[in-house]
Formats: structure tokens, sequence, C-alpha cells
């Protein structure tokens, strides 16, 4: 034997994989998108209540005859309808990589983003009724966004969690919402 790629390998092989090459994307996009919908949610709409309680305009909105449920409404509905639109988008960028997925599920998936969409902007809208400033209205918004995020499944899995924990972390809209996705 003189070849001396035969000396290094005497034996050759061919490593073929058992499943087709593919991406994490389609277990992940759910996450991301309940992620995104929680972040921009919370932090909406309790600006945009803080922004209402702080603007020159205040005075004048509150002796107008519109009742606080009128003016709280408006809030949600302004918060959903610019969330809609942006998972609209992030949705019609997505159908390029989830063609099928997407489509037949889309029934399921607006009832679910009306759900989740609802809950994470009430939370914004609680948050913004509590704090006078937007300042700490924006740190708390953040910091309970965050709480959610971290006591969810998509950075730790909820079976390492304690027994006391995981009965409380089930209860989490992120969790929640990530199921439903």
């Amino acid at each position: 034997v003189t070849d001396a790629d035969k000396i290094v390998t005497p034996v050759e092989t061919v490593i073929e994989p058992i499943s087709i090459n593919q991406t994490y994307l389609n277990y992940v996009f759910p996450s991301l998108i309940v992620l995104i919908i929680m972040f921009v949610g919370i932090l909406l709409s309790s600006t945009l209540i803080t922004m209402e309680k702080n603007s020159q305009a205040s005075f004048r909105n509150f002796i107008t005859p519109v009742s606080n449920f009128k003016k709280i409404l408006a809030t949600y509905l302004t918060s959903l309808i610019i969330l809609t639109f942006q998972t609209i988008v992030i949705l019609i960028i997505s159908v390029y990589f989830f063609k099928e997925e997407i489509m037949s599920n889309l029934g399921g998936i607006s009832l679910v983003f009306f759900l989740i969409s609802s809950v994470f902007i009430l939370l914004g809208i609680l948050i913004g009724l509590v704090f006078s400033s937007e300042e700490t209205g924006t740190i708390a918004s953040i910091s309970l966004s965050t709480l959610l995020l971290v006591l969810s499944d998509m950075i730790l899995p909820l079976e390492s969690m304690s027994g006391k924990l995981l009965s409380i972390v089930k209860f989490n809209p992120f969790v929640i919402g990530n199921d439903l996705m």
C-alpha cells in the first residue's frame, strides 16, 4: 500500500441523514408570534392610556360627556387594530415559508389571535391605568412582559420547574397563547 489516502482513511464512510434537512422555524414561529403580540399589546396599550392621561387635552377629555368605559374601549379597539395590521403583515410574509399550514388553519389562528391580543391589551390597559407617568408604565410593561417570557416554556421547559411554580405558570397568558397557537 503506497497511497497515502488509503493509509489515512482505510474505510470510506458515507453519512446519510435519516430525516429531511429542515428548519425548526415551524416549531418556533407560533412562539415568536405570541411574543410579538405580547410585547406590542402590553406596551402599546399602556402607552396610549398614559399618554392620554398626561396630554394637554386631558381636562377637555375629562369634562366631555363620554364614559370612562368608552374611552378604554376606544384604546382597546385602537390597539387591536394596530396589532391586527402588524400580525397580518407578519402572516403575509410567513405564507412564503408555511403555505399550507397557515392557510388551512386561518380561522383558528384568527380566533386565537383575537383572544391572545385581547388578554395582552387588557393587561397593558391595566398597567396604564395604575401608573401615572409614561416612564413607569413602560418599565412596568417591559417588566411584566419579561416576567411572562421567563416564566414560559420558551426559555426553560415547564417540566424543569418545581411543582408549586408549575401550577402557577400554567396560568401564564404567554404559555396558554403559545399552546393555543
